[in-house]
């Protein structure tokens, strides 16, 4: 018998919904990616939401460093403990134009500069971002906070100008190269005799004094009206103008040795005695031998050049001899006595001549006429070495800007040019004077000689009108100047055109007047509580190198003194050497900022070497230098975040 087949069991009955669909896997996909959507929302908006915050605070922090800056550069220093009113209302200004108000959406944006206690401006700045994909997510809006404070870069600034004032600068720009304006003379600020070149339309050392009235103008625009500008000014040629800042303790003024002549005898010029006779009322006690009393010239219509003779002052003078006195006449016999010169190295006695800078001119002893003379101030340099190079760790005296000299070879020595007179060579020379064959006579000494080496004095107006010698505007010392002041400097009847070029002459005594260790020391101290200035020299000058052997400057008369050279061909580099050192010292001893501006001339490489990095200017019209000058002023006066 066979069984019947099994029937299959039914389900489970009342098997959960939700167990089915547990074990079924279709559709799993899409059930994952909808879950992880939110969290997925969440880092999205998260990125989004930081970035925009973050865009936001550096804009917010950039607005507020601009306001404070604004802020500190109009403050008024009255002593209150608030910010005045230009200055905050200046400082939100600011803020405002560099924060655009909505920038993703930020509101409410608000800034509040303070006066800080040592006289910074502080601020603090807020803006409110809201949120975009965050705020599903119940996130709130954003305030963003920053604060800032602003001070000057430059506690007070110290410029030196040392500025070329040479020939050449009464000239246009574009004037081809040598062009001098013409001599002429004209009376000196000390009421002496001054000769210089005149200046012609459009004269570059007319756009110089526009161009340092506008670096002025230009620094206080930027400078803190706390800040503290002082200016030194050197006008250089072939010497310096720096005898009445000098302190009396560094100049010498006993004696010194000067390239000069001095009266070894004399000679009768004529072999029969003249007769002569006067009346007037002389007494007998006038009438004597080698008087010729109450006369302004004698009987021939010559000047009468002293009423004694003497050798050591007299060029000419008239012997009187065989006087007799009677009835209000004297009569007698005079002879023409010249006296027999030798030329060379001679001491001087300047102790006189040195205190005549403020005092009486003194007796020229190298003249016959009684002249005399006012030092202008010029000087002779320290001692020296003849060098072919140098290395600023190693400098001589005369380059040396902390030298405090108390041998007398190392001092300063004032230049006399009246008492100098070239000659032919080293060796040394005889001469009885000059003969004039029109009269068959001696006369006078001219000084309007051909001869350019021979008996030529170096006071007379034909060296000086040639520019062998120069004694230009006083220096002045690093002090503070308002801005007429500056205006009157550049504009001073002794700021004209004169003499030749030496770089060197003009960076040695800029470096002098910014020293802290040297003869101006005590001007140039930190003051307390107040930050070390900013220290700078503005060179400028609008030709090359050009020493002279026949020039008489700061290194004496070139060609007979061989101070820094020993043969001529080698003056021009061994005065562009002492340039370069001086201002390798300036550069890495001092820490002192260089700028050089070629004003019509070539920036050759001894102004690009000299100049600090990047800080050399070429300009070649008045528009450029003064363009140039604003640049300058500009860096000698920034400002900067302080946080």
């Amino acid at each position: 018998m066979f069984a019947s087949p099994r029937k299959p069991s039914a389900a489970p009955c009342g098997r959960p919904f939700l167990t089915r669909l547990l074990h079924d896997r279709r559709g799993n996909a899409l059930a994952i990616m909808a879950a992880a959507m939110v969290p997925l929302i969440g880092l999205t908006g998260s990125a989004i939401d930081m970035t925009r915050l973050y865009v936001v605070k550096v804009r917010l922090q950039q607005a507020c460093d601009a306001g404070v800056l604004a802020g500190r550069k109009f403050m008024i220093n009255d002593g209150r403990p608030a910010l005045d009113t230009n200055a905050t209302n200046r400082a939100k200004e600011f803020f405002t134009n560099n924060f655009r108000t909505g920038l993703f959406g930020s509101s409410n944006p608000t800034f509040v500069p303070v006066k800080t206690s040592n006289q910074r401006v502080g601020g603090t700045a807020s803006a409110v971002v809201p949120m975009t994909l965050m705020r599903y997510f119940t996130s709130p809006d954003q305030t963003l906070s920053v604060t800032c404070e602003a001070q000057f870069d430059i506690a007070d600034i110290d410029t030196v100008f040392v500025l070329d004032t040479t020939g050449s600068m009464s000239c246009a720009a574009s004037a081809a190269p040598g062009c001098s304006g013409d001599p002429a003379s004209y009376v000196r600020s000390d009421g002496s005799t001054g000769y210089y070149a005149q200046e012609k339309y459009d004269s570059k050392i007319d756009a110089l004094r526009d161009s340092v009235m506008l670096f002025d103008t230009t620094v206080r625009e930027v400078a803190d009206r706390n800040t503290q500008i002082r200016y030194g000014f050197v006008n250089y040629a072939s010497s310096v103008n720096v005898g009445k800042i000098i302190p009396a303790e560094y100049l010498l003024s006993t004696s010194w040795q000067y390239q000069t002549r001095r009266s070894i005898g004399d000679k009768n010029r004529e072999n029969n005695p003249t007769p002569v006779g006067f009346a007037g009322g002389p007494s007998a006690a006038d009438c004597v031998p080698g008087r010729y009393p109450k006369a302004t010239k004698w009987p021939d219509g010559t000047p009468r050049y002293g009423y004694f003779y003497s050798a050591a002052l007299l060029d000419f003078s008239y012997d009187l001899s065989n006087t007799r006195f009677s009835n209000g006449l004297c009569t007698g016999s005079y002879v023409m006595k010249a006296p027999i010169w030798r030329l060379q190295q001679y001491d001087h006695d300047i102790s006189d001549y040195v205190r005549s800078l403020v005092s009486v001119p003194v007796l020229n002893p190298t003249r016959n006429d009684g002249s005399t003379n006012r030092w202008a101030g010029c000087i002779e340099e320290a001692e020296t070495r003849k060098d072919a190079t140098f290395t600023y760790t190693d400098l001589p005296d005369d380059l040396d800007p902390d030298l405090k000299p108390t041998a007398d070879a190392a001092k300063w020595k004032p230049a006399w040019p009246e008492v100098v007179w070239g000659r032919a060579g080293q060796a040394t020379e005889t001469y009885d004077g000059p003969y004039s064959p029109e009269t068959g006579r001696s006369t006078p000494y001219d000084d309007n000689e051909v001869d350019e080496d021979r008996n030529r004095n170096y006071g007379s107006p034909n060296k000086r009108f040639k520019a062998y010698t120069s004694c230009g505007m006083p220096a002045r010392m690093l002090n503070t100047m308002t801005s007429a002041e500056v205006s009157a400097y550049v504009n001073d009847n002794d700021f004209r055109a004169s003499g030749g070029t030496y770089h060197d002459v003009g960076m040695i005594w800029g470096a002098r007047l910014l020293s802290r260790n040297g003869i101006f020391a005590s001007k140039n101290e930190v003051q307390t509580g107040r930050l070390p200035p900013s220290r700078s020299i503005v060179f400028m000058t609008d030709g090359d190198m050009a020493p002279n052997e026949l020039v008489y400057g700061l290194y004496g008369l070139e060609k007979l003194d061989r101070r820094v050279t020993s043969s001529s061909d080698q003056l021009l580099a061994r005065h562009n050497a002492r340039f370069r050192a001086e201002c390798d010292y300036i550069k890495n001893r001092m820490n002192v900022t260089i700028f050089v501006v070629a004003f019509g001339t070539a920036l050759n490489s001894d102004l690009t070497y000299c100049s600090s990095p990047g800080l050399a200017y070429k300009a070649s019209s008045t528009a450029e230098l003064k363009a140039a000058f604003k640049a300058i002023a500009g860096k000698v006066a920034m400002l900067r975040i302080s946080k």
